[in-house]
């Protein structure tokens, strides 16, 4: 199809996944894991299924991999800011909803 086999998501290697409100696990849940996958639910609420899954696969399709994937990168930025101050509150869905506003997925 045209893709290196490289760069494709191996699913073997995820901790977790998130499927709108389920998330998925084969090993146990970290603070940052949890809060990782927390935050694809917050953008699977904000942008519904159809266009969660489409800007999931265009952003795949226009970075080339996993780690290009703008929703990702928006989860692994907030994950981020949680695990250097978990105490200090902030919050998601409107970090989320900007980024919606914005354009940046």
């Amino acid at each position: 199809m045209g893709f290196e086999a490289g760069s494709l998501p191996n699913f073997a290697f995820m901790t977790a996944i998130t499927f709108v409100d389920t998330v998925v696990s084969h090993e146990p849940f970290t603070n940052s894991v949890l809060f990782h996958e927390l935050v694809h639910v917050v953008q699977y609420q904000k942008l519904g299924l159809i266009e969660f899954a489409t800007k999931y696969v265009r952003g795949f399709l226009d970075g080339g991999s996993y780690e290009a994937i703008p929703l990702e990168m928006n989860a692994y930025e907030l994950e981020a800011r949680f695990a250097a101050e978990p105490t200090m509150p902030f919050a998601v869905a409107d970090d989320v909803q900007k980024r919606i506003v914005a354009c940046k997925f």
